[in-house]
């Protein structure tokens, strides 16, 4: 696969094939695919708030 490579660990990588029907290593060919679209995760942003603290959230992404 080119020049990158990827490490797992053994137990995840049995693990995410019985939830998901992937192994890590078909996986990784998903970062080599040329069409691949890799999309922003917008939820994240608000989790921020509700575990660290609407203080530090907003101090951290300068919202005041």
């Amino acid at each position: 696969m080119g020049k990158v490579h990827f490490e797992w660990d053994e137990a995840k990588d049995r693990e995410n094939q019985k939830k998901h029907g992937v192994s890590f290593e078909l996986a990784q060919y998903a970062f080599a695919d040329p069409k691949r679209v890799i999309a922003e995760d917008l939820r994240i942003f608000g989790a921020g708030y509700w575990r660290k603290g609407r203080k530090i959230y907003e101090e951290q992404n300068q919202i005041y």
